[in-house]
């Protein structure tokens, strides 16, 4: 994510200023679906038709 960041201190407080939001609360990720595991080659699918606004999910229980 922070590979076009040269400088190890710069990457360092970006990965930082994430890392307080995440454990916050105020960053969280967005959910757009949720598949069941038996249901992965539908959600591969989906992934790639390009139809998402969020991340993709596969509940593994």
């Amino acid at each position: 994510m922070f590979n076009h960041v040269g400088r190890s201190d710069e990457r360092q407080r970006g990965v930082d200023f994430i890392l307080e939001r995440i454990s916050s609360g105020a960053l969280r990720p967005r959910v757009d679906k949720v598949f069941a595991f038996d249901q992965v080659l539908d959600a591969y699918r989906y992934m790639e038709s390009n139809e998402r606004s969020g991340k993709i999910v596969v509940e593994i229980s």
